[in-house]
């Protein structure tokens, strides 16, 4: 296994600004996870460009898509990219 491997499990916010909208701030997305290594599992909360400490390095959420909608998103069609950077 090549780092962790991680679960989406529930978005907890996307407040990201629809393309349609001017907004003061970008917003942001929130997603909770389960991450399972090889010494167990647990969960954590990834906001996109903020590493977290996993093992013996960091696990980042990079990727959200699709982009901010302003209709909304239905939760089926979001898909995460992580880069976990570091060794186990």
């Amino acid at each position: 296994m090549n780092g962790p491997r991680v679960t989406p499990l529930a978005l907890l916010e996307d407040s990201r600004c629809p393309p349609s909208v001017r907004c003061v701030w970008a917003g942001q997305v929130r997603v909770q996870v389960r991450i399972d290594l090889g010494s167990g599992s647990y969960t954590a909360e990834l906001k996109q460009g903020v590493p977290i400490p996993v093992a013996d390095g960091t696990l980042e959420l990079v990727t959200v898509g699709p982009g901010p909608a302003d209709g909304g998103i239905k939760p089926q069609a979001y898909r995460f990219g992580f880069r976990f950077m570091g060794g186990l």
